[in-house]
């Protein structure tokens, strides 16, 4: 089984996990539930104000992301499909705005229809609830995919870091910029650079309104540093260094690239939208 295969299914059991909610929490039981009409790895889901689930964009059986997002109804257990992003696309963000619409930021994107290789985009997209469509926005400064956004107290997003190198390509260029971005003027903003360069991290929001990155990647190096992000002086500090080194293979947020091993993706065996059902409780 290859390594692309075990991640997909890893991502297929935490993805669902997240939909299939017990009757009740003493009963801590699982049912199953609606399959989607596209198997997805590399994509978001967002949790909607209206209660419904957002997922967008991913890899399907073979290559060539998913373009067209979905909707799950938690009521009803079904999937109905929404508005086409402009951008198919992976390893993105996804983002809910106070103003109940959705970001998506960055990702890798898909460079020819008859191969494997994709590109990073700087490409920002929103989804409006109220219509299912999509709309471009600002785009951001640097192109960035396995990155962190974060929402902060004062409304903007803070985008960190990530990978800067192709699918396809030889190299393992990582980012050390950080961006801010505003929903009113809808423009992005530089602002202070990591201390160290760093993707497939998290990025945590303390109740302090200052965000916390850890672990991650720089290049093939796994990291165990950590850093703060302060919005008032737009400066990052290190902070104390973790025990172990840690990158998010896993975790459930986006399946992990491989940097020995990033020049071709492998299609999941018995790929199919039923996936969900199949994989949970497996071992590897």
């Amino acid at each position: 089984m290859t390594v692309m295969v075990r991640k997909a299914r890893r991502l297929a059991a935490c993805f669902l996990s997240l939909l299939v909610i017990a009757s009740g929490a003493a009963a801590q039981s699982w049912s199953p539930t609606g399959s989607s009409s596209s198997l997805r790895f590399g994509s978001t889901t967002t949790l909607l104000s209206t209660g419904q689930v957002l997922v967008v964009g991913g890899i399907p059986n073979g290559f060539g992301p998913v373009k067209v997002s979905e909707l799950y109804d938690l009521a009803t257990g079904k999937w109905t499909a929404s508005g086409a992003i402009a951008r198919n696309r992976f390893n993105h963000t996804a983002t809910l705005l106070p103003s109940g619409q959705t970001l998506i930021a960055g990702g890798l994107v898909q460079r020819n229809p008859s191969n494997q290789d994709a590109s990073p985009t700087a490409s920002v997209e929103i989804y409006d609830p109220a219509t299912g469509a999509w709309s471009a926005t600002g785009s951001m400064n640097d192109t960035r995919w396995q990155h962190t956004a974060t929402l902060l107290p004062s409304g903007q997003l803070l985008v960190v870091g990530g990978f800067t190198f192709s699918i396809g390509d030889v190299g393992s260029d990582t980012s050390a910029s950080a961006e801010l971005y505003d929903p009113a003027s809808r423009r992005w903003t530089r602002t202070g650079s990591l201390t160290t360069a760093r993707g497939d991290h998290t990025a945590t929001l303390l109740p302090s309104g200052k965000v916390l990155v850890a672990g991650g990647q720089d290049g093939d190096t796994p990291l165990a540093s950590a850093e703060i992000y302060d919005p008032a002086t737009g400066l990052w500090t290190p902070t104390g260094t973790m025990v172990s080194a840690h990158d998010q293979r896993r975790q459930c947020n986006h399946p992990r690239i491989d940097l020995a091993q990033h020049s071709r993706y492998q299609a999941p065996d018995g790929a199919g939208p039923g996936l969900e059902r199949r994989v949970v409780g497996a071992r590897e």
